[in-house]
């Protein structure tokens, strides 16, 4: 049988092993479409191991994707009788694929394939992925103002759901709403909290499009409480050695593993927002990453992962800000030799 074994910059290395005497005949087909039943063409489509637990991605499929046609239809051949999930790629796909694929993923589970001439046919339907265009991300509102929620509006949809939920994934509220583009929600009850949000748009009942999922927490708003914090140490480090950090330096060469920004924090009684934000030589944004400080951390650390990733390929003088509930904490330079 075919086993992707790595997905390079032109496509795919792939690895035949055939038993003597065996001859795989199996078939998965199916067709792929959107919630609404229109065929879907261009897409990869692929069969996992049916107890993969993670998200799957190309590098999972057993064997070589096929791509659906214009008609949404897709062929998987040459499969051993066994049960398999069925997994067509969507925004994330790999660029041997294309881009920003305008679906979300979707996993068809369990397909039994009981013989070797058995072929099974399918159906997978494709959610549509929205654009959240505001709040955008990491902004900071007052808690006496009503935000108004942003997206791109959704051809035939003629219903939109928005939902919020905390940094903890615990929902806070569902606002539904016939209007195409935006939508004004209260959040003053949620005084010194992180929220994340995502949008679905239905048409008819049926969910045809939904934007990024609230865990990503790239869609958040900050609501900030009464509560004033700043840090008591701010460092940078290249990191841990025996649960202790390593010496702090402002000077770092490309073949070290990463550069660690580390915040040592007081007692707090309210949720806070943290963003750590890098920039490389050319006065670029590189890298930001959020994360809620919780009552219960004390210590929090962001960082660039540095040897055999583009961050070796840009020595020179660097800048990291680390901004607390949206203003800034602390600005340090540090120095990447090659």
């Amino acid at each position: 049988m075919y086993r992707l074994l790595q997905q390079t910059g032109l496509g795919y290395a792939v690895f035949l092993c055939v038993l003597p005497g065996m001859v795989y005949a199996a078939t998965i087909t199916g067709t792929v479409t959107d919630m609404l039943g229109e065929p879907i063409s261009d897409v990869p489509v692929g069969v996992v191991a049916h107890e993969a637990g993670h998200p799957p991605d190309a590098g999972d499929f057993l064997t070589l994707p096929s791509i659906s046609g214009s008609d949404g239809r897709f062929r998987l051949p040459g499969l051993p009788p066994g049960e398999y999930d069925v997994v067509v790629l969507g925004k994330h796909a790999p660029r041997a694929f294309g881009h920003s694929l305008p679906f979300l993923q979707a996993r068809l589970r369990g397909v039994q394939l009981s013989s070797m001439a058995d072929e099974v046919d399918v159906s997978v339907a494709l959610v549509r992925n929205m654009v959240a265009l505001s709040p955008e991300p990491y902004t900071r509102w007052t808690a006496s103002s009503s935000v108004r929620f942003r997206w791109a509006p959704v051809p035939g949809a003629d219903r939109y759901r928005i939902e919020v939920r905390t940094a903890l994934h615990e929902p806070v509220l569902i606002e539904e709403t016939s209007k195409p583009e935006s939508s004004f929600i209260d959040i003053s009850e949620q005084t010194g909290r992180i929220l994340v949000w995502h949008v679905a748009a239905f048409q008819d009942q049926t969910l045809v499009a939904l934007s990024p999922y609230p865990w990503e927490r790239r869609w958040s708003v900050y609501v900030p409480g009464t509560e004033v914090i700043t840090a008591q140490e701010m460092l940078l480090t290249s990191g841990a050695r025996n649960g202790e950090l390593t010496k702090p330096r402002s000077v770092f060469d490309v073949t070290e593993d990463r550069v660690l920004a580390w915040e040592t924090w007081p007692d707090r009684s309210e949720e806070h927002l943290i963003l750590a934000r890098f920039f490389d030589p050319f006065g670029r944004l590189y890298h930001e990453l959020p994360y809620p400080l919780s009552p219960s951390i004390s210590r929090t650390w962001q960082g660039i992962d540095v040897s055999n990733h583009r961050a070796a390929e840009l020595p020179g003088e660097w800048i990291v800000e680390i901004l607390v509930d949206g203003l800034r904490a602390a600005r340090f330079n540090f120095t990447l030799n090659e």
